[in-house]
């Protein structure tokens, strides 16, 4: 019988918890163990990260790391999940409300939500310590940034993507499968894909994680045996999946030549409009708790009512929400464009 401890540090036996998973042939408790000793980071916690760290966590992974920028939305319900109504009145941080709500799913586990924006600073912190990176973002940016991490830190990572009825998986094992740049490099239409342009249906989200968990689960228990590199394509209005064999690029700039393009771009503070939204990103130096209560004070002395959390702080400014976090990201929402934010951000900010 193996044994984990709870957050108590009490002896939790786990023969109950997993057992109909331990019956499985292809898993039986040796595979079991491993899943039990396995750490992984999920890169994105909103619907295909939600559904990932709930299934991570009820099949026992020991050590889950989630990373992610936003809060909760009422978007996200209908395709996010444990995410609540509560959590949207809250403004929860995505990444607390899952390490929050996963911890009452199964206490025997490590769970941390890290609310933060991806960057090549914040996975070196993560990459070390774990077995495999899963990608769970909505922007091509990430991924390709995730790409050249992993192949720098020899970490195997799956690749997945959703839009619309559409959704793709892929397994990557750097200098044994292809890259993501060996298959996406110059494919710039890829980028044009996402649910806030084109939506989502709320079925193809666990059509795409059972793939990206399954092949998750092969690859921890198999090691180097696993072999099942291919590109799998899902359809869940047409209820279809391909998958195509892939071949490595023998003159992939990244894993082949190790030239990192998104790890050797220069940090910029540089206002950005978020990709299918009207919404607007600053970086401010606003990243420190006298900072963050700089803010409350301002908008105390001004009347301007809002609501705050252990990680943001969210008002109304000429009828734009606003919300910054911690971490001294800005978002001004119902904006068109990058120019009227900028305009409303200096008159806020003087």
């Amino acid at each position: 019988m193996f044994i984990q401890y709870d957050h108590k540090g009490e002896p939790f036996m786990m023969d109950s918890r997993y057992s109909r998973q331990m019956l499985v042939s292809s898993i039986g408790k040796q595979g079991q163990k491993k899943l039990n000793e396995a750490s992984v980071l999920i890169v994105g916690g909103g619907a295909l990260g939600s559904h990932m760290a709930e299934m991570c966590a009820r099949m026992g992974i020991s050590q889950i790391t989630i990373l992610d920028r936003d809060y909760v939305d009422l978007s996200n319900l209908q395709r996010q999940t444990l995410f609540t109504e509560e959590d949207v009145l809250n403004k929860e941080a995505k990444a607390f409300a899952l390490e929050k709500h996963l911890k009452k799913i199964n206490s025997s586990i490590k769970i941390e939500g890290m609310v933060a924006d991806v960057n090549k600073q914040i996975l070196e912190q993560y990459i070390h310590n774990i077995d495999i990176v899963l990608d769970c973002t909505d922007n091509f940016d990430t991924r390709f940034l995730i790409n050249e991490v992993c192949i720098l830190h020899n970490k195997k990572w799956i690749f997945a993507s959703c839009a619309g009825t559409y959704g793709n998986v892929v397994p990557i094992s750097p200098g044994k499968s292809a890259c993501l740049d060996c298959l996406l490099a110059n494919t710039p239409f890829f980028n044009g894909a996402s649910c806030d342009l084109i939506g989502v249906q709320t079925t193809l989200i666990p059509f795409i994680t059972s793939i990206q968990s399954s092949i998750m689960v092969k690859m921890l228990i198999q090691q180097e045996e696993f072999d099942d590199y291919y590109f799998y394509q899902m359809d869940s209005w047409k209820l279809q999946m391909n998958k195509f064999a892939v071949r490595r690029n023998k003159e992939c700039k990244s894993c082949v030549c190790k030239e990192f393009e998104h790890l050797n771009k220069a940090y910029t503070d540089e206002a950005t409009q978020l990709c299918g939204r009207d919404t607007v990103q600053f970086r401010t130096s606003l990243h420190e708790e006298a900072h963050f209560q700089q803010l409350v004070n301002y908008l105390d002395e001004h009347a301007i009512s809002y609501k705050r959390n252990k990680f943001i702080v969210s008002f109304s400014y000429k009828d734009h929400p606003i919300v910054l976090f911690k971490d001294g990201r800005l978002l001004i929402h119902e904006v068109p464009d990058v120019k009227r934010a900028k305009k409303l951000y200096y008159q806020l900010f003087n």
